[in-house]
């Protein structure tokens, strides 16, 4: 519901859901159509029309460009194209009134109190949400609500799982344009209290306010993508380090410093190559490269995994 370049479409749609996805850009729908085969059109809010059709609908701070003259209209359209116990979820901005930011995108806010009342009144039932805040496109900071329209128990927080939230931030050095990403990170525990998974959330939505500010979003969330296939790379190759030091026939003090040796690696040009070789050659005779290189592929693909860059198996 205003998909923009389609990132929560692509998630939905690799786990498994059908998706139908619109915007009234022509080129964030040019994006999708090329990236993913899902069913995408243009349109704006108002084209929008379905009679107990759909499971749910993510409206992922796209609704808060929307007039609030319009607001009550919409979420009426919204109700009507959901089926039976369908769910909703919802991103805005709070504050009140309508106003346009430090660099002319235009917003309605809405109190926590005031959002709730409306969903309510329109028939929507168990409201859970979140609260958070983070620095704009515009350099201020504001802050956001966050709202399933679903049973709390089936929230993703919950009594072993916690949420972090965060601005992530980046300029290209070529252009000079610079681009912010909201972001949170769930951690969950196991049952001694340890860190058991790190899924990492980025928000490209909540950037791509008006069409002039798509391309600065775009860079913003190509370098933020970048940023997190680097640490997953970091991890798998501490990962593979650890590994391969455990089948050494050596001390365990000499395990530890074999194993920053590999770790001293890792900032440098090459680091891949550098470790992955040097466990070859540490391990020949017992473990060859091409088993080598399969393991590092296993924890890497974790580690994209755990950070929520790829679906789990």
């Amino acid at each position: 519901y205003g998909c923009g370049p389609g990132h929560f479409s692509k998630k939905l749609f690799a786990d498994g859901f059908q998706v139908d996805a619109f915007d009234a850009s022509e080129k964030m729908i040019e994006i999708i159509s090329k990236e993913l085969q899902v069913n995408s059109w243009t349109g704006d809010f108002k084209s929008f029309d379905a009679t107990t059709k759909y499971d749910g609908i993510w409206a992922n701070f796209s609704l808060l460009h929307a007039p609030k003259k319009d607001f009550v209209p919409l979420i009426k359209t919204i109700f009507k194209a959901l089926k039976p116990n369908g769910l909703f979820s919802i991103g805005l901005k709070l504050g009140s009134g309508e106003r346009r930011d430090a660099i002319g995108r235009k917003y309605s806010y809405f109190k926590k109190q005031e959002l709730e009342e409306i969903l309510i009144q329109e028939n929507f039932k168990h409201i859970s949400n979140y609260l958070g805040e983070a620095e704009g496109l515009d350099g201020t900071d504001v802050g956001y609500w966050g709202g399933n329209t679903y049973p709390v128990e089936q929230a993703m927080s919950g009594p072993n799982n916690v949420r972090m939230y965060g601005t992530w931030r980046a300029t290209n050095s070529k252009t000079g344009k610079t681009g912010a990403i909201k972001s949170y990170v769930v951690l969950n525990f196991n049952a001694d209290g340890q860190v058991h998974t790190a899924t990492e959330y980025g928000d490209y939505g909540s950037m791509m306010s008006t069409f002039d500010d798509r391309e600065n979003a775009l860079e913003a969330k190509f370098a933020y993508d970048q940023e997190k296939e680097f640490r997953a790379e970091m991890m798998a190759l501490r990962q593979i380090a650890v590994w391969g030091v455990s089948l050494m026939q050596i001390s365990p003090d000499e395990k530890e410093h074999r194993t920053a040796a590999l770790h001293s690696f890792e900032m440098q040009k090459g680091a891949k190559a550098l470790i992955l070789a040097k466990l070859a050659d540490d391990l020949s005779g017992d473990v060859d490269q091409d088993a080598i290189t399969t393991t590092y592929d296993l924890f890497l693909r974790d580690a994209r995994e755990k950070m929520g860059m790829i679906p789990p198996v």
